[in-house]
């Protein structure tokens, strides 16, 4: 009898622990900077390990030293910033910069540069 509890819960604590690993995830951001003609399409993706993790993005597009636009999005475990921006110079290059926290810790800077094509 006492083999058999012993056993039980062994088997248990393997499940659970299998459970753990199965759902646990890393923190990501992933920014994106594409176009569509002179719009500059803006994306940052966030995802942390719990559904009880605040999320905070601030992003913001350059050319060269001039901010062109700021934006903001919050939430808690995924949060997707989807913005736009017309910009009036082809053929340059562009800097999407994100500043992400997640509970309050700030995650190194995240940022993706692409060129709006000339047509």
């Amino acid at each position: 009898m006492k083999k058999r509890v012993i056993s039980l819960a062994l088997l248990v604590l393997m499940l659970l622990s299998v459970t753990v690993q199965a759902t646990t995830k890393a923190t990501f951001a992933t920014p994106v900077l594409t176009f569509d003609g002179k719009t500059a399409l803006c994306c940052v993706e966030v995802s942390a390990d719990r559904t009880t993790d605040k999320i905070d993005i601030t992003a913001s597009l350059w050319r060269g030293s001039t901010c062109l636009a700021t934006w903001t999005e919050s939430g808690y475990e995924y949060v997707c910033l989807n913005e736009s921006k017309d910009v009036s110079i082809r053929g340059v290059t562009y800097t999407l910069k994100a500043d992400v926290t997640v509970n309050g810790k700030a995650l190194p800077q995240f940022e993706t540069s692409a060129k709006c094509p000339l047509n």
